[in-house]
């Protein structure tokens, strides 16, 4: 893998988990939103891309495609769920992430899981 496909997974790691499982208001160093699709969310694009996820892990049929548009900036995004484990009694599912801000896109699957607390969180 090239360097420069290792700093876009770890930009869109990241992003996936900060999306589903924090507020994007974080205190800290945001250089790794710099040339992503992120970089330019509003807490609205946020708000929206959470709640499209979580509904789409939640009861997303796999393959079924959910998309949020925000018709305030123009931000948009996809998530399709591909498939839906069990891992260790932890509900899981493998899903492609698709998000576009001013003409910046980005894309990337990962698997997450459910866990107790009932947030969604990226594993390996």
């Amino acid at each position: 893998m090239t360097s420069s496909n290792i700093n876009k997974t770890a930009i869109t790691l990241s992003f996936i988990t900060l999306t589903l499982v924090s507020s994007p208001a974080l205190s800290g160093s945001w250089n790794w939103l710099e040339n992503s699709p992120a970089e330019a969310f509003t807490d609205s694009d946020w708000a929206m891309l959470k709640q499209t996820a979580r509904a789409t892990l939640e009861h997303g049929e796999d393959g079924n495609t959910a998309t949020w548009v925000n018709q305030d900036t123009g931000h948009s995004g996809s998530i399709t769920p591909l498939s839906t484990f069990d891992n260790n009694g932890m509900l899981c599912r493998k899903a492609k992430f698709f998000n576009s801000a001013d003409k910046m896109t980005g894309s990337s699957i990962f698997r997450l899981c459910k866990q107790e607390d009932g947030k969604w969180k990226v594993t390996n």
